[in-house]
């Protein structure tokens, strides 16, 4: 933690918008968060950045319907040391839309879960980014 970093109500620092950006970038995997069936639903996802956008690729299903329905989702990625006790944490917030234009291979977005054919690229549109580390201020 610098000089500039805040700390929440809980002695959390507060992440810029740019440093949770590039927390995103970085993170391998985050997991999405939505209303399915009116029941709460976190799937995991890779995912890939595209300036201030996530994009996904999904196959058919829940979350392509959050999509065409344009609901909001959302995202979550994070990182931790369990033996040094820190960690941070980046919540997105938004609405995700299907995404004809983009072409996920360039992007670098292959799924991981090869299964069933995921040829659905959804874009989440974010309305709110923010970013939590724990501070560890004993030795």
């Amino acid at each position: 933690m610098d000089a500039t970093s805040s700390l929440d109500h809980q002695g959390l620092e507060v992440l810029t918008p740019e440093e949770c950006w590039d927390l995103i970038r970085h993170a391998p995997v985050g997991r999405v968060a939505f209303t399915a069936t009116g029941q709460p639903t976190i799937i995991p996802v890779n995912h890939a950045v595209l300036g201030h956008r996530i994009v996904m690729r999904t196959a058919r299903g829940a979350l392509l319907h959050q999509a065409v329905m344009n609901r909001p989702i959302a995202f979550e990625v994070d990182g931790f040391d369990p033996e040094a006790r820190t960690g941070w944490s980046v919540l997105v917030q938004g609405l995700v839309e299907p995404a004809l234009d983009l072409d996920a291979d360039q992007l670098g977005l292959a799924p991981w879960a090869d299964a069933v054919e995921r040829d659905q690229i959804v874009v989440l549109w974010p309305e709110d980014v923010n970013g939590r580390r724990i501070v560890r201020v004993d030795g």
